[in-house]
């Protein structure tokens, strides 16, 4: 038979363990990124996700509103001043966004996808103007 104490002590383990389980669960999905070159900006985020429209990521602001959550957003990750991620936030990582969406070679003027990065973009704008 439980006497107080033992029920006291049972009752705040039960307390504490839901919290614990939390925190567990909290820092399990951390993520650590960093700038490719310098490597001298190693930050945690919460979160690392990869939209590949642009309705994915009215989706992910949508989210991170509803949920408190501040966002970072990264490519190719060349910067090197630390600007590009925050700590604890979402990062939005803008990779798959990599396509020429429209080429006016008489204006020229091409526009393209947050993503793209300057080898995709050669090659697109030499193949446009294959003969």
């Amino acid at each position: 038979m439980y006497d107080r104490r033992d029920f006291l002590r049972t009752l705040s383990v039960l307390t504490l363990a839901p919290h614990a389980c939390t925190r567990e669960k909290r820092q399990a999905t951390r993520t650590l990124v960093n700038d490719i070159h310098s490597q001298l900006n190693p930050t945690q985020v919460t979160d690392v996700v990869s939209p590949d429209s642009v309705e994915a990521i009215r989706e992910i602001v949508r989210e991170a509103r509803r949920a408190g959550r501040a966002l970072s957003i990264a490519g190719g990750r060349h910067a090197m001043g630390g600007q590009q991620f925050g700590t604890d936030t979402v990062l939005i990582d803008t990779t798959k966004l990599n396509r020429v969406l429209n080429f006016d070679p008489e204006a020229g003027r091409i526009e393209v996808q947050a993503g793209i990065q300057w080898p995709e973009l050669i090659d697109s704008y030499l193949g446009a103007q294959d003969g």
